[in-house]
């Protein structure tokens, strides 16, 4: 993979309220697509209006929130929706944001600073004992780089109180537990283990955490606006609301008001602005925080897609991106890096930042999508119709022997959720339905929402295959439209004499909205929805 060359940076904000500010467009040099087969914006303000547009659609003129475009640190849009908090103001490119997750880059680039520097003779491959050599056996097994990457093996969420007060306890609570795994061996997202590395950096450099981060990482990176939840160097009159859901209704709180300590130092609690991640994404093409060997670390991936505080991933037009999600109180969160693979040719980084009612990896895909046209692959679901019995309208009812399955990671980093029907000897595949990271985590949240006011008494699987408006080739049809999935907690619809039929299990529908048609409805008791959520989890995790 071909390094950084130049980047542009694509940010969208999100939180609470509606109404439009626009806070800045600039025209800069024409920016060139290299997206495949789609026409390119001839200017600055064409791609701006585009990206404006996309938006705007989705949410029916309804987003709140704020876009960033910039070419090579060049803003060409930035747009506010709405206002940032109490104050009214409009959203600008230095409303105060919180980045969730996405807060880990910069932990694991301090990690990485350290042993640039050679400060404490810190190597990413030192055990945690190194350090902390009264935290137990597995601290002597489990490396800085297995934590960096999520490979330590140890179970998630040890330290459960954000603003757990002792250092040294945090670390002996993270090895406590039996480990599930080897370290190396398999990647298991774990927010602990984030927190180890912030008491590691403590350690090395004789610091607190948070001023080591300031003066080595956010300093030479030009970040002028961003800091922790400590409140140093952050403008807390500009911060966007913290809005949570306080016993069934919403409740605005202030940027700072979220647990800090040790259950969240190192793994979360960065504030920042549109303004700054263009300068984070500036530092990062450059070598004012990492020289080219220490980038070339944090960006090789280790497991499952995971490097060293990014994931990594390649793009349907081959080229790699580099990206990162979050959630917190109030908060979530996408970056997305996507380095030039050849001199001359501009990157791009695509970030959203968001409330916990809206979804930023379909918003970070959709902007994306309408910078780079055609870069993410488009698997289509499919239909496999050899041996089903249709009736005469084109559907076969299955109510016997249907099974799910979640698995087969596609290219574009998703998954594919495969329904077969088991019969006497056989095990015929009759769809598989492919899933995004957008469509995991929407799945997942949908069908968790479901299954609580789904009859739990209810019995069996049921899948109904609906071909009408297709022509299948060789007994299979490829869907020709995008679909997405619907989940509710239980299908009501009419039968053939016209009176309502009403089926309290759990309904998963699978609609071509182009065509104004489910080609797939299936229905799941309790075990059979449980079982797929357990098979959803950790795939959501991985988009965090």
């Amino acid at each position: 993979m071909n390094r950084t060359k130049k980047l542009v940076v694509v940010l969208v904000f999100f939180g609470v309220g509606v109404g439009c500010a626009s806070v800045a467009a600039q025209g800069a040099q024409q920016p060139r697509q290299p997206g495949v087969g789609a026409a390119e914006p001839t200017s600055a303000a064409d791609l701006a209006k585009k990206i404006d547009d996309t938006v705007l659609r989705a949410h029916l003129g309804q987003f709140w929130g704020a876009v960033l475009v910039a070419r090579d640190g060049e803003i060409v849009l930035a747009k506010g929706y709405g206002i940032e908090n109490d104050s009214l103001k409009p959203i600008d490119a230095d409303t105060v944001m919180d980045i969730g997750s996405i807060a880990k880059q910069f932990t694991a680039a301090a990690i990485l600073r350290l042993e640039m520097d050679g400060v404490g003779g810190l190597r990413i491959d030192d055990p945690v004992s190194k350090w902390f050599p009264n935290a137990g056996l597995r601290a002597e097994e489990v490396t800085l780089k297995h934590l960096m990457s999520h490979t330590s093996g140890q179970p998630n969420d040890t330290i459960q109180r954000l603003d757990f007060p002792d250092r040294d306890e945090a670390v002996r609570r993270f090895f406590a537990p039996a480990s599930e795994s080897a370290p190396g061996e398999k990647f298991e997202y774990n927010n602990a283990g984030y927190v180890v590395l912030a008491a590691v950096i403590e350690k090395a450099t004789g610091k607190e955490f948070a001023e080591y981060t300031r003066e080595a990482i956010f300093k030479p990176a030009g970040l002028r606006q961003t800091g922790f939840l400590d409140g140093v160097g952050v403008d807390v009159a500009r911060g966007a609301a913290r809005v949570v859901n306080r016993g069934g209704r919403s409740v605005r709180l202030g940027i700072l008001q979220d647990g800090w300590g040790w259950g969240f130092k190192g793994c979360g609690g960065v504030l920042t602005t549109m303004n700054d991640l263009v300068r984070w994404d500036r530092a990062l093409a450059g070598e004012s925080v990492l020289n080219a060997a220490a980038k070339s670390k944090m960006f090789e991936v280790v497991k499952d897609n995971y490097a060293l505080g990014w994931m990594v991933e390649t793009l349907g037009d081959g080229r790699a991106r580099q990206f990162h999600t979050g959630a917190t109180r109030g908060f979530r969160a996408a970056l997305s890096r996507v380095p030039a693979e050849k001199e001359g040719e501009a990157g791009w980084i695509v970030a959203v930042m968001t409330n916990e009612r809206n979804d930023p990896i379909g918003i970070e895909k959709m902007v994306r999508e309408a910078v780079f046209p055609g870069s993410d692959p488009r698997p289509r679901s499919v239909l496999y119709i050899n041996g089903l019995k249709l009736n005469k309208h084109k559907l076969a009812e299955l109510e016997d022997g249907v099974r799910l399955r979640v698995g087969a990671p596609d290219g574009s980093g998703g998954s594919v959720l495969t329904i077969t029907h088991e019969e006497a000897d056989q095990s015929l595949t009759v769809a598989t339905i492919a899933l995004d990271k957008a469509a995991i985590v929407k799945l997942k949240a949908e069908i968790t929402r479901a299954a609580d006011s789904a009859d739990k008494r209810a019995k069996g699987v049921a899948c109904v295959i609906a071909t009408l408006p297709y022509t299948a080739t060789e007994g299979r049809i490829e869907l020709p439209h995008e679909c997405t999935l619907r989940v509710m907690p239980r299908y009501v619809g009419v039968g053939e004499d016209g009176k309502q039929i009403i089926d309290e299990r759990v309904t998963i529908v699978l609609m071509d909205e182009q065509e104004g048609f489910w080609p797939v409805i299936l229905k799941l008791n309790v075990e059979a929805t449980d079982e797929l959520l357990e098979q959803l989890r950790p795939l959501a995790l991985k988009t965090r």
